[in-house]
């Protein structure tokens, strides 16, 4: 009779590494859309800065802001 050896698995292959990354060029500059988001706020924000000099237009501001008496109390401590 004959005996068999027993039968050693075949060892795993040594996973994949992955390739270091450094993280610094990274943190240095915002992602994508951040950019994008970024600019888009300072091209709105040069667009409406013109704006802010402005007063009011006196169309309608008489009868809608300064006599309209739901308003008198505004800014004097009385809720709306």
């Amino acid at each position: 009779m004959s005996k068999k050896k027993a039968s050693v698995p075949a060892p795993k292959p040594a996973p994949k590494s992955r390739p270091v990354v450094s993280r610094t060029s990274e943190s240095a500059l915002p992602a994508g859309w951040l950019t994008y988001a970024i600019v888009v706020l300072i091209i709105t924000a040069a667009c409406y800065f013109p704006s802010l000099s402005n007063g009011l237009v006196n169309w309608d501001d008489d009868p809608n802001i300064t006599e309209n008496v739901n308003l008198e109390m505004v800014g004097k401590g009385e809720k709306w």
